[in-house]
């Protein structure tokens, strides 16, 4: 097997970094190389990090100041070795044959693999994806929703040949923006979907997902957007309405997202969520979509594309 190269971003992890890279160090494949990136923390992080150093050799630990996850991961990139690329995240763990069923897939064929996962949640609960395992095309990409980088893995040499990187602007969306870049280098996009769940997703509560504002927000749907809607030709009339309608509520999430910036003006937020709504894609998508499912005031004010009145109906559902 050849080498596989895992990539950890670490910020103030002393509680879960032992954990994450304990369930790495417990491969069934043993040809790794475990690249540790301290992403400027201020807790024991480093110090364990030096320690982890000491007693694996295949661990390779780099520092930087604060610069966020996708810094982080794209400083590792230039210096990993190994054939194949996996993620990892620190406050996160994975079972002992991640590597093995992800790498043998990838092996075998073409294709870019995605394994299941089991959310943790901070008072002991779990959740399992249940994503349809099978073969996927791009034309099937709006069928899966969570695009982490952490369920799949990756070759290096198309990684570096086109030099895929992730963008250290985003603060959310940037693995589905990655997957979508490598995904165009595998012919007709291919992709599968394991039934094994071999990653474990903690929930904390300072994620990304839990903070209430999302900057670049509508820049990752729209490109999320740009990205599936070449492959519109070949939807079908039911495909096209429910992707339509699937994308309408990424739309929709992005308004509310305006309406949570309290950093601006109440008369920016409406400007910046009018642009939305003029956007060409936005109106594709509101003319398939099913809107049958919202309220009739709701509907009104989609059909009038009355900006101020989903603003103000979204600010008084969040309060």
């Amino acid at each position: 097997m050849e080498k596989i190269s895992v990539i950890v971003p670490i910020y103030n992890a002393e509680k879960t970094l032992y954990r994450c890279v304990q369930s790495i160090q417990r491969q069934t494949i043993s040809n790794l190389e475990i690249i540790l990136v301290d992403d400027g923390s201020t807790d024991r992080s480093d110090y364990l990090c030096n320690e982890l150093t000491k007693i694996d050799n295949r661990i390779l630990y780099l520092k930087q100041k604060w610069g966020g996850v996708s810094k982080a991961r794209n400083l590792a990139l230039e210096v990993a070795t190994g054939s194949y690329i996996m993620f990892c995240d620190s406050d996160d763990y994975v079972t002992s044959d991640w590597c093995e069923k992800l790498i043998e897939k990838i092996e075998k064929d073409n294709i870019l693999p995605m394994g299941q996962y089991t959310r943790i949640f901070e008072d002991g609960k779990k959740q399992n994806s249940n994503d349809v395992s099978g073969v996927y095309f791009g034309k099937d990409i709006p069928n899966i929703w969570m695009w982490s980088v952490w369920r799949c893995a990756f070759k290096r040499n198309l990684i570096e040949e086109h030099r895929i990187r992730f963008d250290e602007s985003l603060q959310y969306g940037e693995d589905m923006l990655f997957i979508m870049q490598y995904l165009r280098y595998i012919p007709q996009s291919k992709y599968c979907v394991l039934k094994q769940k071999l990653y474990y997703y903690v929930i904390s509560e300072g994620s990304l997902s839990q903070r209430k504002y999302i900057e670049n927000r509508w820049k990752v749907a729209s490109c999320y957007y740009d990205y599936c809607e070449k492959y519109s030709k070949l939807w079908t009339n039911k495909q096209l309405r429910k992707y339509s309608s699937d994308f309408l509520d990424m739309f929709l999430q992005c308004l509310n997202n305006t309406m949570m910036n309290h950093e601006i003006s109440l008369g920016k937020r409406f400007y910046m969520n009018s642009e939305i709504m003029k956007d060409l894609r936005y109106q594709k998508v509101k003319k398939w979509a099913d809107t049958s499912r919202f309220n009739s005031f709701y509907r009104f004010a989609l059909k009038r594309k009355n900006y101020i009145i989903l603003g103000l109906y979204t600010m008084l559902r969040s309060k």
